[in-house]
Order: structure tokens, then C-alpha cells, then sequence
């Protein structure tokens, strides 16, 4: 079998100009144009790369976005108050609070206290949760992201051996459930490899799908 090359620019162009007709389409038929609120806690330069690359997304699709910026001394009790106000505020379709956060603050905890119906990194309990038991819920991007690739590459996960190296809340946990579950995209024989993982170059020349979310 030859090899395909997986060309994710291409795929993520295709996916920015079907949302931009998405959206546009939604406010052409009276309703409100999307925003989503982005909370950036210190000054980590890697944070601020990210919250740039998804502001000029959302600006690129039709969707308005704003950046909260708090200091890195922002005590939990005040940040968790912030969240807690946009979680009320009906012009706010999404939360996402940029990670990591300063080691004084739990993520879990923060997590916790974004609605999780505005969840939209997935990484709330509830969607966490829900994403196990195969129900509607926001997914976390870059496994949500893998799949986009596996669809338009109609590669099929079904009875494969994939093997998924890195075992994060954020990336390597959700591919991992995603690539088990019994819905369409799933349905694969999936094993976790991590940090204890004994002899991993076994488990990786094993796998017919390898998914690497470690370093």
C-alpha cells in the first residue's frame, strides 16, 4: 500500500470556509452573530500565541471574539467571579480559558466553574463524561481535529489496532475515548501507551493507527 500524505492545511481551509458559510448563513437568517470570550491569566508568550491564532480564526469565520486579560497575581476567588459573569451574560456563546494557568491556580477548579454548556474545550466533567458515554458534547480540538482528518481521508478506524502515545486530559485521554467508542468514527481496539508504559516501541510497531500527543 502506498503512502497518502495528510495534508491538514488543506483540510482546515476547506473547514474554515464551510463555517464561514455556516455562520453567516445563521445571522442571515435574523440571529445573532457568535462570540466567544477568551480569558488569558498572566503574560505566558505561548498563551499569547494561541489566543492570537484562535482570534484571527474566529475573525476569519464571522464569529466575534474578546479577549479578558488578568494579571498573574488574579487570586482564584476573582477569576472564578469572572467566569461566573460570563456564564450569565446571554451574549456569550463560549468560554475558553487559556492554559496553563499560574501554579497557584488549579485548572480542574476553574474548569469546573465554566458552564459546561460553554464549554468549548471539552475539558469540563460533564462534557468529559458525556464524551465517554457517546452523548453530544463538545470534544477537545485536536482529537475533534484527528477525526476531521481521518473523515476526509475516509480513513477507517473501525477494528483497527490504534494506539495512542500520551495520556493528557487535554489531547492523548479524549483521542483515546474517541477512537473506543461505539459511534460512527470510532469503534477501534484502542490502547493508551504513556510515561509508564514498559516497552513502548512494541505497543507503537503494533498499531495500524498511531496517534502521538507526548513532548
Amino acid at each position: 500500500m502506498s503512502a497518502k500524505l495528510i495534508d491538514g492545511k488543506k483540510v482546515a481551509d476547506i473547514t474554515m470556509n464551510l463555517l464561514k458559510e455556516d455562520v453567516e448563513n445563521w445571522v442571515s437568517a435574523g440571529n445573532r452573530r457568535p462570540f466567544l470570550k477568551v480569558v488569558q491569566v498572566g503574560n505566558d508568550p505561548a498563551s499569547a500565541t494561541y489566543i492570537g491564532a484562535k482570534t484571527r480564526a474566529c475573525k476569519q469565520v464571522g464569529i466575534d471574539t474578546d479577549t479578558t486579560h488578568l494579571p498573574d497575581t488574579v487570586s482564584a476567588r476573582e477569576l472564578k467571579a469572572a467566569i461566573r459573569s460570563f456564564n450569565k451574560n446571554d451574549s456569550i456563546d463560549g468560554i475558553l480559558v487559556q492554559l496553563p494557568l499560574p501554579s497557584h491556580l488549579s485548572s480542574h477548579d476553574v474548569i469546573e466553574s465554566i458552564d459546561h454548556r460553554k464549554d468549548v474545550d471539552g475539558f469540563h466533567p460533564m462534557n468529559v463524561g458525556r464524551l465517554t458515554v457517546d452523548q453530544p458534547t463538545f470534544r477537545s480540538c485536536t482529537p475533534a481535529g484527528i477525526f476531521e482528518l481521518f473523515q476526509f481521508y475516509s480513513i477507517q478506524v473501525k477494528s483497527k489496532h490504534a494506539v495512542v502515545v500520551g495520556a493528557s486530559n487535554i489531547v492523548g485521554s479524549p483521542m483515546a475515548i474517541m477512537l473506543s467508542r461505539e459511534n460512527t468514527t470510532g469503534k477501534a481496539t484502542t490502547t493508551i501507551c504513556h510515561k509508564f508504559t514498559k516497552d513502548l516501541t512494541t505497543h507503537t510497531i503494533a498499531a495500524d493507527i498511531l496517534v502521538v500527543a507526548a513532548g
